[in-house]
């Protein structure tokens, strides 16, 4: 395969903005024009691999700067974040199996939708030769929340290479390893490694809006300020319950660590004698500080919602979804010159609904999975259930019951 050959096959096929704007709109935003697309590029695929020259074309491919933009641009953008989704789930996969840790995938959760927001927004910007101002306010929600949850992890000790989420040996200790591994096979590495894409979807979304060399269509809508005012509170209700609940566990870790050096130590030092003294205080403080007797958090906003972090992580993303529904709204008074429909279906819903949804579904299971360890683990915590919603933060009955509870006690 020559330079030459590569350059022909770009022109002729032309890009992939050249070839939207001769879709029908209707036709442009579901997911059959998508599908029908990401088969388009497997047969291109296919067909340069026909005469074993796939390795030739990547060579000439990575080789060639302008010849890379050219095929950037050329490809559907979806297909391409597919394709390196692949090929990081079999990433994910192997070094899950290799180090026995199944928490790869977790190492990637805040840095891949950055990867991929960024982009939709690059691939629409070399196609239109302006800026998206609905990508570019995507791509940089999306930033802040993946630099504050990178964070976060970090801090916990998330990137350090032992480093796994306490559920997995749990199900693993139930299951088996046989039935384990065939989950990691199937749902922990690929699952997870699409639902990551399929989060950032409605950005692609607003690439397929595209509406040649004009700027009509672009501009921010009503739709497109509240979704990003829900996005900043649900990040800020984030940040505040994480910080709540590190704070808590790092002192909760901190006096038992000195608990367990007081009680192995027979000598009555002035250092242990304090620590142990500090402890007892905490436990026997009423109501704030008697979550350290109990274990577990039910203060600031745990006091409204048993998942107050998970609850805003949800409407982070459901945020975001807004963003192609806006572009839908913008796209459609474009086209037809009139205020959209604002109660058909159509106008809210479309096939990117799949990646809040998806997520809001698996909260639902993981969430299951961390209150049932943690009713195992401290007695209380059925009270709590019972007392407080388990997302939407809500008026308890958390003080008053646990109060009459500590009474009995």
């Amino acid at each position: 395969m020559s330079l030459f050959y590569l350059q022909m096959m770009l022109t002729i096929n032309g890009g992939f903005y050249d070839r939207l704007v001769e879709v029908p709109i209707a036709d442009r935003l579901t997911w059959l024009y998508t599908w029908r697309l990401f088969t388009v590029n497997l047969s291109d695929g296919a067909y340069i691999n026909e005469d074993g020259k796939l390795y030739e074309f990547f060579s000439i491919l990575f080789s060639k700067l302008d010849i890379f933009k050219q095929y950037y641009r050329h490809v559907d953008p979806f297909s391409e974040a597919l394709l390196f989704a692949c090929i990081i789930t079999v990433t994910h996969y192997v070094v899950s199996v290799v180090t026995n840790n199944y928490s790869q995938v977790d190492k990637a959760w805040s840095i891949l939708p950055v990867v991929y927001a960024w982009h939709f927004f690059y691939n629409d910007y070399l196609n239109r030769g302006t800026i998206h101002p609905r990508l570019l306010l995507g791509a940089v929600l999306i930033t802040l929340w993946g630099f504050r949850l990178t964070w976060n992890f970090a801090r916990k000790g998330g990137y350090a290479w032992s480093g796994q989420d306490y559920r997995y040996p749990y199900i693993k200790n139930k299951i088996g390893p046989v039935a384990m591994g065939f989950l990691n096979a199937t749902v922990i590495a690929p699952f997870q490694d699409a639902l990551l894409l399929m989060m950032v979807a409605p950005l692609y979304f607003t690439n397929l809006t595209y509406l040649g060399n004009t700027t009509a269509g672009v501009t921010l809508t009503k739709m497109d300020l509240l979704a990003t005012f829900m996005f900043l509170l649900c990040l800020g209700i984030e940040m505040t319950a994480d910080e709540q609940q590190y704070l808590f566990q790092t002192e909760k870790y901190c006096l038992l660590k000195h608990q367990r050096v007081s009680s192995n130590n027979d000598s009555s030092s002035g250092d242990n004698n304090k620590s142990q003294q500090q402890l007892q205080n905490r436990q026997q403080q009423p109501d704030e500080n008697s979550d350290y007797r109990r274990g577990f958090l039910t203060r600031g906003l745990f006091k409204y919602s048993r998942h107050p972090n998970f609850f805003a992580e949800m409407g982070v993303w459901w945020s975001i979804y807004l963003f192609s529904v806006s572009s839908t709204i913008s796209l459609t008074e474009c086209l037809q010159e009139e205020p959209v429909q604002w109660w058909h279906a159509s106008t809210y819903v479309n096939w990117t609904i799949v990646g809040p949804l998806t997520l809001t579904l698996l909260f639902q299971g993981s969430t299951w999975l961390t209150e049932h360890i943690s009713s195992e683990k401290y007695p209380e915590y059925k009270l709590y259930q019972q007392s407080v919603n388990r997302f939407i933060p809500w008026r308890s009955t958390w003080t008053s019951q646990n109060m009459a509870h500590d009474k009995n006690d």
